[in-house]
Parts: structure tokens; sequence; C-alpha cells
């Protein structure tokens, strides 16, 4: 039954993999709302795939850090559709749950994190990296929602950054199942090295004022 879980998790993978380029693709290279939308759903619905697989794994032979991990990943994930669902500057109720969420398991990755440097879990700046990141996404949905202000192209960038950041996740799987580095604490976070520097760029575009009509102002279409 393990390996079964384990080739539909590989396999929701991919999918998620080749709905991240599709989706990006329709959005920058060829625009095609519709199919941005599309491969957006698509996407969202195959991490939330592979987060379930994944605890199901993980319960096979408890692993705290891919737990943790995989919460992250698909945080990411149900933010970012969400975001792009909610037109409306004020929070539903699902996005404050799911940033109150977000915040309690930042703490418990950051927490995992300061302990396993003191026990020398290499590891551990993994947790401390990830929770980092989780926390300042949260707390600012928490602000967003509490001032009811995210709309035009912050609500824009606030999705890209969280369905991108989505992505890295689902890469940092694959480089630490297929690279073989030391230490290993690099597979872990060499994606991020590569694309969050996209995503801050990506951001400083679209909240330029210029920037709006160019980037489609507040119209996101991902599963409406």
């Amino acid at each position: 039954m393990r390996d079964a879980v384990i080739l539909v998790h590989v396999c929701l993978g991919a999918l998620a993999l080749a709905s991240a380029v599709t989706a990006v693709g329709a959005r920058t290279l060829l625009p095609r709302p519709r199919l941005h939308a599309l491969a957006g759903r698509a996407f969202t619905l195959a991490m939330v795939g592979i987060f379930v697989t994944a605890l199901v794994i993980v319960s096979f032979a408890f692993n705290g850090f891919l737990a943790l991990v995989a919460l992250f990943s698909v945080y990411l994930a149900l933010s970012g559709f969400l975001i792009a669902r909610n037109r409306q500057p004020r929070a539903t109720r699902w996005q404050k749950v799911l940033s109150a969420a977000a915040l309690c398991v930042a703490v418990l990755m950051l927490g995992s994190g300061g302990l396993g440097l003191v026990t020398g879990d290499e590891l551990a700046v993994v947790l401390l990296a990830f929770g980092t990141l989780m926390g300042v996404l949260a707390a600012q949905e928490c602000w967003y929602w509490a001032t009811a202000s995210l709309s035009g192209p912050a609500r824009v960038a606030a999705h890209l950054s969280r369905m991108l950041g989505g992505t890295i996740a689902l890469l940092t799987a694959s480089a630490v199942v297929n690279l073989d580095i030391e230490p290993r604490w690099l597979a872990w976070l060499l994606p991020s090295f590569l694309i969050v520097p996209l995503i801050i760029g990506w951001n400083l575009r679209l909240r330029r004022p210029a920037a709006a009509p160019a980037g489609g102002g507040a119209r996101v279409e991902v599963g409406s």
C-alpha cells in the first residue's frame, strides 16, 4: 500500500509541476486568462492531493520534518488560490482560518528549527527558513484582513507570490530526491535561492504605479 501511495504522490507532483508551468506561461508568455484559471485550479487540487498522500506516507514512519514541510506547501497553494477567488478586500472565513493556522504552524517550525540547531540537526536551517517565510506571509495576510486593504496590484502580487512559493516547494521535493549533494540542506533551499529573487522582482514590478494596467490590474482568473 505504501508503494501505491508513493506512486500517486509522485504522479500528483508531476501534474502540479506541469500545471504550474502552464499557469505561468498562460499569464506571461501567451496571455490566456481561461487557461491560466484552469491550470491554477489543477495546481491547487494537485497540491492538496500531494499534502494528503504525504501525510499518509508519513504515517507509515512518522517524520515530523516532512509533515511540517507538507503543511507549508499546501498553505502556499491554498492561500494563493483563495486570494485569487476572493476579489473583495475583506477576507472570507476560510482565509482567516488558513492564515491563523499558518501562523501556528510557522511558530512550530521555528521552534523545531531552533531545537534542531541545538541538537546539531543539519536540516534545522530548512525549518528556520521555511518557518520564517510562512510566518511573514501569514502575518502579512492577517494585516490585510484587519485593514481590508488587499486589492489591485497588491492582490495580484500576493497571489503570484504564494502560487510560485508552492512551485518552489515542488521543485524542492524534486531536488531532494534527485540531487545527491552535501550539505543536505542545500538541496532543500536551492530552488528558493533561484526563484525567490524572481518573485521579489515580479512583486516590485507589479506594485509600481504604472504596472497596474500592464499587469492586468486586480483581475486574476484562477478557478473562478
